[in-house]
């Protein structure tokens, strides 16, 4: 698992605009060139309007390209990079194709945020049960935003329960760690 900088826009909008645009859902864009785009790009994901602790309504867009992020190595640097307001290029360009694909969209503000997103080379989450008493849910891997809702659902009923409650298969999303890779490898 690699942990890597991610910078998101938010477009600040009002209640009215909020309404109008509720029924939005999640979605992820996935396309080899969206206009306009930093060449990194490969696709974007896109939040409906959600409320923020401020009170204030944002809608959220991201990049999908975690191969080309900044690696994040240590809890310092993860500390610089969330004291900091992301890549003004993300900021600049992502916002722009959300007010262009969402006709009348009327944005009051627009900010970055600076997060870090887990990557592993499955490209799915880890869920697994580890102990009596500890669950983990983890690597989101970009996509975190929609999935994190079922994942949160399975994980919960496997801390409660033990039971895995998915038509996914467990093996898919258990967890590896480098000693079963290395036990593996000498039996």
């Amino acid at each position: 698992m690699k942990v890597y900088r991610e910078t998101a826009a938010l477009l600040k909008i009002s209640e009215e605009e909020q309404n109008r645009i509720s029924s939005m859902p999640t979605f992820l864009m996935y396309r080899d060139e969206l206009a306009g785009m930093p060449a990194f790009a490969k696709g974007a994901y896109i939040l409906p309007p959600i409320q923020y602790p401020d009170g204030h309504w944002y809608l959220k867009i991201g990049h999908l390209a975690l191969q080309n992020n900044p690696h994040v190595g240590c809890l310092k640097e993860a500390r610089e990079w969330y004291a900091n307001n992301g890549d003004q290029e993300v900021i600049d360009k992502y916002s722009r194709f959300l007010i262009d694909i969402l006709p009348g969209l009327k944005v009051e503000e627009i900010k970055g945020m600076t997060c870090v997103t887990c990557g592993n080379p499955s490209e799915l989450p880890y869920i697994d049960r580890v102990s009596a008493t500890v669950t983990v849910a983890v690597v989101g891997n970009g996509r975190g935003a929609t999935i994190c809702d079922e994942v949160g659902r399975i994980a919960a009923q496997l801390s409660l329960t033990g039971q895995w409650d998915s038509e996914l298969p467990k093996s898919c999303l258990k967890p590896f760690l480098i000693k079963d890779i290395l036990a593996s490898a000498f039996y």
